[in-house]
């Protein structure tokens, strides 16, 4: 079986087993213990992070049906879209059970490395579910309106006390996400001297001296989901 083969059946043997067999608290085989999340939910670090984030959806609809339909390879991203269908029965979102049915679709990317998922994506329409239980139209899920784009960048200064650049704060987030210089460079446009630039200019801001302290500065900072989130967004695979 080719690679590429191999990653398609393990990224499909995943998903039957969250959402077939609920084994959503049981995925240690499956996933880094440290892997990107980014749903509709959360975004957040961590295996236990994605298992708490099956959860909600399957305390709400405990007898969700999952059915697959068409699998993508891109590179060692695996892309599935797919159908779910389900009773609304446990509390979702402040929504008290009311026994109505629901079907939505959805996207999951999962990057594959090493023969387990390191990174992992969902796209689904959260307001769309939430009309569909409640009866009433949203806008956008409660409490989990997206900042904007460059509210996030401020947001990261205000709680930094820095006054970096949007570029400087792109280069840490990519950094964040296990990203080599020279792939940050090409990631984000620019020469490899002007990513160096960047970078020996924001780290004395921040009281660093390599990139290496990035990660663990993040995380004590309590700034590492938020540089995650604007990361995630430089890192979108392209399909012929």
């Amino acid at each position: 079986m080719k690679h590429r083969d191999k990653n398609m059946t393990f990224a499909q043997s995943f998903m039957h087993h969250v959402w077939q067999d609920k084994g959503h608290w049981e995925v240690e085989d499956y996933l880094n213990p440290q892997l990107i999340v980014e749903s509709p939910l959360k975004t957040c670090v961590g295996s236990q992070n994605l298992s708490s984030t099956f959860s909600v959806w399957l305390r709400a609809f405990p007898d969700l049906q999952y059915h697959e339909q068409e699998v993508k390879l891109c590179g060692d991203w695996v892309t599935i879209d797919w159908t779910a269908e389900g009773d609304h029965l446990g509390e979702f979102f402040g929504l008290s059970a009311t026994g109505k049915k629901i079907n939505y679709c959805g996207t999951t990317m999962v990057l594959m490395s090493d023969g387990i998922i390191h990174s992992y994506r969902a796209d689904v329409s959260l307001s769309q579910v939430l009309e569909c239980i409640s009866g009433v139209p949203h806008n956008g899920a409660p409490a989990m309106a997206q900042q904007s784009s460059d509210d996030m960048f401020v947001h990261f200064n205000r709680i930094t006390g820095a006054r970096l650049s949007r570029r400087q704060i792109e280069c840490l987030s990519l950094i964040c996400l296990g990203n080599n210089n020279k792939t940050i460079a090409a990631r984000l446009g620019i020469q490899y001297s002007t990513f160096r630039t960047h970078l020996e200019r924001a780290l004395p801001l921040l009281g660093l001296s390599s990139p290496k302290e990035v990660f663990d500065w993040a995380y004590s900072t309590h700034v590492l989901e938020l540089l995650i989130h604007i990361g995630l967004h430089r890192i979108q695979p392209v399909y012929a």
